[in-house]
């Protein structure tokens, strides 16, 4: 007997498979141009949120050395245990927006992202320096709210997964990376801008507010723009097959208990969990220590100056750019697992080498300092095929919960606190970073081979797309 499928959400009944595997949802690339550009017009209401959470999380880390500054009298430390508070507020912010969006639909949590990353950036450049404990606990507090903002836009991968036509989720997601991709480059664009204009003093005392204030128009304008947003079809389904079923319960005369979603997800989806959470270690190592802590790590350990270091970043995002569409290709063609797989392969074999590429004299740092730019760029889009692999782990009825926690929980682990816990022991060794981002690609690499070792003995780790995987 072959091996049983359980029902996607789509729609599609489980049934019994011989020797021949699923077909593929990959119609060429014609085809595949078709749909991305439907999904791009569909998910267009979710782009601008998605970009402000990018142009912050990288502003905060260029204006780094204002802030420290401004806030923490000089205080390194105090500066990026500041930038991870968020990170420690978005697992609450994700589980309790993808429990409502769970509930009540994908589209309240776009909507609710986009008001809630709005004001909490904005507020950031209005807190006055030099102010104490006042002016500390001001900017712990907005950014603490900020996290839970942040945490319900994990759930935007759900919504690219669940909108777009199933060959094309891998085109989706890359199409929420590239609107990340474009906030952080108006972040690093306008920053870098500023700090060639005016003097340190001009940027210490009033300077490194402009980026943040000027968010206010086009964070607007994307606020209003997610009212348009539409729900998707998976969750639709969802709702009326469980209102469909509580009618018929009713009407029998029967009640069965309604089991929760953490009982599902701890449950019967234990095992998802695991791979997930191991499975998607590397992906926000790669993102935050490339496009936040590499400013730093470049300019003060590469020697380059935070000049030159501040264009390097515009490098790394406009490399990341350039290639997010070919991944996004591979993805749909080969499959999330598959391509996840490699891009784990790719960022443990080449971390190490690229930083040790940035020690030395300033000459060779520099040119090392591009060539690791460029990497990091690229390897980035390892998050095309992770957001894919944790989304279709779980059924529609606790997929945004489970992503909400879970990719929350991982980027805060590994991306947040990736800055604070660099700082410290890249004083320790220079290719601490490199040895540090190499450790997570190996064990995700181990994990998505247990998954594909796990999906042959016939647990299923995925919900919406069989093949490719």
């Amino acid at each position: 007997m072959g091996e049983i499928l359980s029902c996607p959400d789509r729609g599609v009944e489980p049934k019994f498979l011989d020797d021949a595997p699923p077909k593929s949802t990959y119609a060429g690339l014609g085809k595949w141009v078709e749909h991305s550009a439907n999904a791009a017009i569909v998910l267009r209401p979710t782009f601008g949120a998605v970009a402000m959470e990018m142009f912050e999380f990288c502003l905060y880390g260029y204006a780094a050395e204002q802030i420290k500054e401004s806030f923490f009298l000089g205080s390194a430390v105090g500066t990026w245990a500041c930038f991870a508070v968020p990170f420690f507020s978005r697992p609450l912010g994700g589980v309790v927006m993808g429990r409502v969006s769970d509930i009540y639909g994908r589209r309240l949590a776009v909507i609710t992202t986009a008001y809630g990353v709005l004001g909490t950036t904005v507020l950031q450049g209005l807190i006055p320096m030099h102010t104490g404990a006042w002016g500390i606990t001001s900017l712990v507090v907005l950014r603490g709210l900020q996290g839970l903002a942040f945490g319900a836009a994990a759930t935007h991968s759900t919504y690219a997964v669940e909108v777009a036509d199933p060959s094309v989720m891998g085109s989706s997601c890359a199409l929420l990376c590239i609107a990340g991709s474009f906030g952080g480059l108006c972040a690093v664009g306008l920053f870098a801008s500023l700090n060639s204009l005016l003097t340190p003093h001009q940027m210490l005392v009033w300077g490194w507010r402009i980026p943040y204030l000027v968010a206010a128009i086009p964070g607007l304008m994307s606020a209003l723009d997610a009212g348009n947003c539409v729900e998707t079809d998976a969750f639709i389904k969802g709702k009326a097959a469980r209102e469909a079923k509580q009618a018929s319960d009713d009407s029998e005369g029967t009640e069965e208990e309604e089991v929760g979603g953490f009982e599902l997800m701890f449950g019967k989806y234990k095992w998802q969990v695991v791979l997930m959470v191991l499975g998607s270690l590397s992906g926000p190592a790669v993102s935050y220590v490339g496009k936040v802590f590499l400013v730093e790590y470049l300019a003060n350990v590469g020697g380059i100056g935070s000049t030159m270091s501040l264009w390097l970043g515009t490098v790394n995002l406009m490399a990341g750019m350039v290639t997010i569409p070919f991944v996004a290709w591979a993805t749909d063609c080969y499959g999330a697992g598959t391509c996840l797989l490699a891009g784990n392969l790719a960022v443990a074999g080449t971390m190490i080498p690229a930083f040790a590429l940035t020690i030395g004299n300033p000459a060779k740092s520099l040119h090392g300092s591009l060539v690791l730019s460029i990497i990091f760029g690229i390897l980035s889009n390892i998050a095309i095929p992770a957001t894919i692999y944790g989304a279709e782990l779980f059924p529609v009825e606790i997929r945004n919960l489970s992503s909400g926690l879970w990719r929350n929980v991982i980027t805060c682990a590994t991306g947040g606190l990736s800055p604070l816990f660099l700082s410290g022991v890249t004083m320790v060794h220079p290719l601490a970073p490199g040895v540090y981002v190499t450790s997570l690609a190996m064990i995700s690499l181990a994990a998505v081979q247990m998954g594909f070792m796990a999906r042959n003995q016939g647990l299923t780790v995925t919900h919406i797309r069989h093949e490719p995987y």
